[in-house]
């Protein structure tokens, strides 16, 4: 037991590591992501040793379908496949398709509760925040939204509350998870990221809504799904009735970053619209979309919408399996559930293919057991 125990902590650490790495590349002014294929290349040799290292594993029908259907968008992303500049979408479900077969292994001996050193983790990281709030050391600081230690204020945001999340199942009273929440609600306030602000103020009452009012997981993922796809509609609504929560950011009232991003989003949707229905189907490319916008534009600005993004690369059938692999992850807890949303909202910042974040979806998704859930997991909010 001890053994199987190292294999996972060995794992969980290498991932928890990973924004260190950003917040020193970061402070000595270089570009942090251009390491994320290298780091998370070793984690897959990683994960590769252990798995043909260990004993035969037992396989559930959960994890089959998962596998299943992570091998069906492996072969989308093949035959997607352009060059190897490119393909960080195939190396992404790859990397998803081994992570999902090492934890198969403890899906039903281990709950992510047991690796004890979130909160350390968590803390660290607060620590590291407030030394780039006093001592600015990255050239990239910006004075009007708070970078943190990577650069930049969304993927900042969305990392911190990851973090925190994950530390309260180590938390044994409420009295540090409600200092955590307040800490990581300053932050995240201070990095302008207006998405990630409203998770901040909802996650307290959703949890209460599905502890206590026994909401249904299908239905939440489903609900908040379908207002993310639609956001942009939806954000003329809050423009009209709200918009102080627009022009915080803007001294002159104006959103020119949703204008942006709206005209992405409608270029991107008017280019696969123009294709055949086969190509509708099966896909334009890997990161067609991106070059799609970055000839459009004249600079590798994404299309700052991916859901529209795999849609467009993928093919309807690629979206469709790799939107109903997010459900079958989301709904396996309320914790899985809430990094899910997460992830789902910073596909706004094209970080669909993040491999941080989706480490810790399938880590929180695999190893929240629902034998042990109602015991470990109800009490890990306020």
């Amino acid at each position: 037991m001890e053994k199987i125990k190292l294999d996972y902590k060995i794992f969980f650490h290498s991932i928890m590591l990973y924004p260190l790495a950003l917040a020193i590349l970061t402070a000595i002014g270089k570009e942090a992501f251009f390491i994320t294929a290298p780091y998370f290349f070793l984690n897959l040799l990683l994960l590769l040793f252990i798995v043909f290292a260990r004993e035969r594993i037992v396989f559930k029908i959960w994890n089959l379908l998962q596998l299943f259907l992570l091998i069906l968008l492996i072969s989308i992303g093949v035959y997607n496949f352009t060059s190897f500049r490119y393909s960080l979408p195939l190396f992404f479900i790859i990397y998803a398709f081994v992570l999902q077969f090492f934890l198969t292994k403890y899906s039903n001996s281990i709950h992510y509760s047991d690796f004890n050193y979130f909160k350390h983790y968590f803390i660290f990281y607060i620590i590291l925040s407030i030394l780039f709030i006093l001592f600015p050391l990255s050239p990239f600081q910006k004075l009007s939204r708070f970078d943190g230690f990577l650069g930049s204020p969304t993927v900042y945001s969305a990392y911190l509350v990851l973090l925190y999340i994950l530390s309260l199942s180590n938390f044994k009273t409420n009295l540090p998870k409600i200092l955590g929440y307040l800490i990581v609600l300053v932050f995240v306030y201070l990095s302008k990221t207006r998405l990630i602000l409203l998770l901040m103020i909802i996650i307290p009452l959703l949890s209460v809504a599905i502890d206590y009012w026994k909401l249904s997981l299908k239905k939440i993922f489903l609900t908040i799904f379908l207002v993310l796809i639609f956001l942009y509609p939806a954000y003329k609504t809050v423009v009209e009735y709200f918009p102080n929560l627009v022009t915080m950011r803007y001294e002159q009232g104006k959103d020119r970053s949703y204008d942006l991003r709206y005209y992405l989003y409608v270029i991107t949707q008017e280019d696969f619209s123009k294709q055949d229905l086969k190509t509708k189907i099966f896909g334009q490319g890997n990161e067609h979309s991106r070059l799609f916008v970055k000839k459009k534009l004249n600079g590798d600005v994404y299309p700052h919408n991916d859901f529209i993004r795999i849609i467009s690369d993928w093919g309807i059938l690629g979206g469709v399996l790799f939107f109903l692999l997010l459900y079958r992850y989301a709904i396996r807890s309320k914790i899985a559930l809430i990094i899910t949303i997460i992830y789902m909202i910073q596909f706004y910042s094209n970080l669909i293919f993040n491999l941080f974040l989706i480490s810790i979806l399938l880590i929180i998704a695999n190893l929240s057991s629902k034998e042990i859930e109602n015991t470990k997991e109800n009490n890990e909010f306020f």
